[in-house]
């Protein structure tokens, strides 16, 4: 099990899983929309063909034939040239560098994919994907080694001053470079091989393996196999074998290995008979992410296209998936090859469109009910196979997700430290990729109003109550607790502040209120909540507070606001006139973090504020550093003369507590009082 996770953990960074993952990703949109129109177009119910032909005097008919034959004519020119823009994203090239790398990519594929300089067409459809991946992952590694190189900057000192010219003069050499070493190989494997055409050659050559088995079941068992294996590292398999199925076209009561036989029986809802994970997903994951991919995946799957289930989970270089991926393929083509060979089921008597969903299909193929109940047993055997695989990919999926997360909130704290930003939103590598799946889901958990607060009480040093900090939490459905000040930056970020904000205030003011019902209307007891530099910016935020001090029927002065980031507030004079307001209107205003080098005494002098906060790593040392102690005491002594009140937060022990009431401290919040609670426990203990 370690082992498995370890790989998978490997093979998941490896720089040529993500470029060719990303790569076919980014065409999954065109696969789809093509498959889609060829399954309206063969829609599998009597009278359709006809009727689809002939209505609208046949222009709905050309109009899907055109998005179909363009989905897929052109495909394999249009990976080439998403491998190469994958590739040079995946290695952060300058956008001067990157751009020309996706033409060089397509340029050499049509070069060497070229069978007759006369003008004969060649096929640039699914057929040469083989091809096309490869030759672009080639030749945009050696473009960037070449310019790179010396011969990337010959003319640089023609480059001028304008960004793409200076690219175009750095690509100029290296591209020649290219075009004439792919041309040659071009000439070599054309008129000095004497090879036709190169995919019909490479699937010749594979043809004569399979056949050499001399066995139908033996060809059978080999090409299932070997379609799974390539379309595991990525490898378009059905279309590099196309030749070979194309030969085996024929269906008959004497013939059971047919290309129909596979589409109808082996590769259900796609390769690695893709139905079955869905399904297995659908009726037993507990992750909500893959239950929405299933979601959406279904119609597609339903019509044997898998790409979104493929590279969304992701399938392919995922060793813990990667047995019952070639398994279950392998199960169904032996259960069906020899139920039909024993007489339990019909033979495959007709041919049927590959996108003809399950059950019509075996109905179709056989002309039998048999068919369909054959396509129901195979697809039950699969998802059996698939589930225990499932649990520990979604294990694994768990763990990498965590080791991300704890990665992120890392690197934040660093920079809580340093004041630099962090920027692993913009990474294009596997942190970069679950930051923004992270972003993503707190989106949707926002419109949800799944982030929620707790209360750390607050108290005098005599144990009096006086209120409570209210505390963002989020719990991830994967990576568990999400550390807050994450939350904060992913919904700044991400443009979502406002919302979370509003969700906050009205959570805050939803418990003043029934604090108001547990201990009476006479009562001071106050919550405060945390905002922003970000939410003073934001023009609606004395609308957010107000209304939901009117909503829940609350005194303002019970709602008290802490500010962090103060080192922004100086700056904007619009900020302090919104404090200035919001202050007039009752609220009382605290400077959290005080005394970390990031606020002054410009905040103490301007009278913004109605009290501090001081920070917690002063008051965790204050026992033992002196240094602590005499800032922690002046910090105090000087609020007191400005008619301002004192917080003390991470008050652990009782020594602590005492210092801190000898300084003068007002108000203390820590373990040595109470860890943050949920509102129904804090209410008993205002009861009591």
């Amino acid at each position: 099990m370690n082992g498995f996770m370890k790989l998978s953990e490997r093979l998941s960074r490896h720089f040529i899983f993500n470029v060719v993952r990303r790569g076919m990703t980014v065409l999954i949109p065109v696969v789809l929309v093509g498959s889609i129109a060829q399954a309206i177009i063969s829609f599998p119910a009597p009278g359709f063909e006809e009727w689809i032909t002939n209505v609208f005097g046949g222009v709905l008919f050309t109009i899907l034939s055109y998005i179909r034959n363009f989905s897929f004519s052109y495909f394999s020119v249009m990976l080439s040239i998403s491998i190469s823009t994958s590739y040079v994203l995946e290695k952060s090239e300058p956008l001067e560098i990157s751009v020309f790398a996706p033409p060089a990519a397509c340029i050499a594929y049509l070069i060497i994919a070229r069978i007759d300089m006369g003008g004969e067409t060649v096929k640039l459809g699914t057929q040469g994907s083989f091809w096309a991946l490869g030759i672009s992952l080639i030749v945009t590694w050696a473009y960037l080694k070449l310019v790179h190189s010396r011969l990337g900057n010959v003319w640089n000192i023609a480059a001028g001053h304008d960004i793409f010219y200076r690219g175009a003069m750095r690509a100029l050499l290296p591209l020649l470079v290219i075009i004439i070493c792919t041309a040659s190989l071009s000439y070599f494997i054309y008129d000095v091989c004497g090879i036709d055409n190169l995919t019909f050659w490479l699937g010749e050559h594979i043809d004569k393996v399979l056949n050499s088995l001399h066995s139908d079941f033996a060809e059978l068992f080999a090409s299932t196999f070997l379609i799974h294996l390539l379309w595991f590292f990525g490898i378009h398999g059905s279309n590099v074998l196309e030749p070979f199925m194309t030969a085996h076209t024929a269906v008959g009561t004497n013939i059971i290995f047919s290309k129909t036989f596979f589409d109808v029986f082996v590769i259900m809802g796609g390769c690695g008979t893709s139905v079955c994970i869905l399904i297995a997903i659908l009726a037993f994951s507990k992750h909500g992410k893959f239950k929405n991919l299933a979601r959406y995946a279904a119609l597609p799957v339903f019509l044997n296209i898998n790409e979104m289930i493929t590279f969304g989970l992701p399938i392919i270089w995922n060793p813990i998936l990667l047995v019952p991926f070639m398994l279950v393929p392998l199960e169904g083509m032996v259960v069906a090859y020899f139920a039909i060979r024993f007489g339990l089921v019909a033979p495959v008597v007709s041919e049927v469109v590959w996108t003809t969903p399950i059950i019509f299909s075996g109905y179709f193929a056989t002309k039998s009910i048999s068919g369909a109940i054959l396509q129901i047993v195979i697809v039950t055997l699969g998802t059996l196979t698939y589930m225990p695989f499932l649990k520990m990919h979604e294990r694994f999926d768990e763990s990498r997700v965590k080791t991300q997360v704890r990665k992120m909130t890392e690197l934040l704290q660093e920079s809580e430290v340093s004041g630099e930003d962090v920027t692993f939103l913009e990474h294009s590598d596997s942190l970069g990729v679950t930051a923004n799946m992270l972003m993503n889901d707190l989106r949707t958990a926002v419109a949800g109003r799944q982030p929620y607060l707790v209360y750390q009480p607050q108290y005098t040093a005599d144990g009096t109550c006086i209120g409570a900090e209210a505390l963002l939490r989020w719990r991830h459905p994967t990576a568990g607790f999400i550390y807050p000040p994450l939350i904060i930056y992913l919904a700044k970020k991400g443009g979502f502040l406002p919302e979370l904000e509003t969700n906050i205030f009205d959570i805050a003011c939803n418990a003043l209120k029934q604090i108001e019902a547990t201990v009476g209307a006479g009562n001071t007891y106050k919550v405060s909540v945390n905002i922003t530099a970000r939410s003073l910016k934001w023009e609606g935020l004395e609308d957010c507070i107000a209304e939901a001090v009117k909503r829940f029927d609350v005194e303002p002065g019970k709602l008290w606001i802490e500010i962090t980031e103060q080192d922004l507030l100086s700056k904007d004079q619009e900020n302090t006139k919104k404090i200035a307001r919001l202050r007039e209107k009752g609220h009382k205003f605290f400077i959290d973090d005080f005394g970390m080098g990031k606020t002054s005494i410009f905040y103490l002098q301007s009278m913004l504020f109605d009290g501090v906060k001081i920070d917690g790593s002063l008051i965790r040392t204050i026992i033992d550093d002196k240094t602590s102690r005499e800032i922690v005491s002046s910090v105090i002594d000087l609020s007191g003369k400005l008619g301002m009140k004192v917080v003390a937060e991470f008050v652990e022990t009782k020594e602590i507590c005492e210092l801190l009431d000898k300084f003068g401290c007002d108000y203390y919040q820590g373990y040595y009082f109470s860890k943050p609670i949920g509102l129904s426990e804090f209410l008993k203990r205002l009861e009591k």
